[in-house]
């Protein structure tokens, strides 16, 4: 007797399909960025690098119109404007509650990864929508912090790669950051969600 697939279980199988049959990579449907306070420290040191909120506004600058945006601090904002300002708490679970909503196949993560509220609350949200979604995450911040192994933990529960944005080539052009394989995969290269072409660097 035929079965009629649930729609998760669709999306599930569409997913394991587009990483095992080499089906062209796709572009990022939501992108989930931090605009909270801590955004507003330099991603080294003071004079020799940029403020982390200016890495994160030159990587939307690159975002294609159909990739929708949730940035998130004290709450979220779903409106897509051209420049953030830093301010706020790391509250990321508002973000991710919303984006579960949608019920996403591709997602990337923008932030300094040093949230406010519960990891444990966050970590068992990302595995909730990774059901469907892979979820690729951009750090931004110094070497070796507490928010980095959030987000590469995040990028290992979404199937997804983790990637550290290099703000020695932030006035250069953003690498793509393509769909992932079954594990993260660290780089030290600036990226965006931007296209599923790559470009120059």
């Amino acid at each position: 007797m035929k079965t009629s697939l649930t729609k998760r279980e669709s999306k599930q199988l569409d997913k394991f399909l587009d990483q095992n049959n080499a089906k062209p990579p796709k572009q990022a449907e939501w992108a989930i960025v931090d605009i909270s306070g801590s955004m507003d420290s330099y991603v080294g040191e003071w004079g020799a690098s940029k403020r982390r909120i200016e890495c994160l506004n030159a990587a939307l600058m690159e975002l294609g119109t159909d990739v929708q945006v949730i940035a998130f601090s004290d709450g979220i904002s779903t409106e897509r404007i051209g420049e953030y300002h830093a301010g706020g708490e790391t509250k990321i679970c508002p973000a991710l509650r919303e984006v579960v909503k949608h019920e996403p196949s591709y997602i990337v993560i923008i932030s300094d990864g040093d949230i406010t509220d519960s990891k444990d609350n966050a970590l068992g949200l990302i595995d909730k929508i990774a059901a469907t979604a892979v979820i690729d995450t951009i750090y931004i911040g110094p070497d070796d912090s507490r928010g980095e192994g959030f987000l590469k933990e995040a990028a290992t529960i979404g199937h997804g790669r983790f990637r550290k944005y290099d703000p020695a080539t932030i006035s250069e052009k953003i690498q793509t950051l393509l769909p992932a394989p079954s594990g993260p995969l660290e780089m030290s290269s600036p990226v965006s969600a931007v296209t599923s072409k790559p470009t120059d660097i």
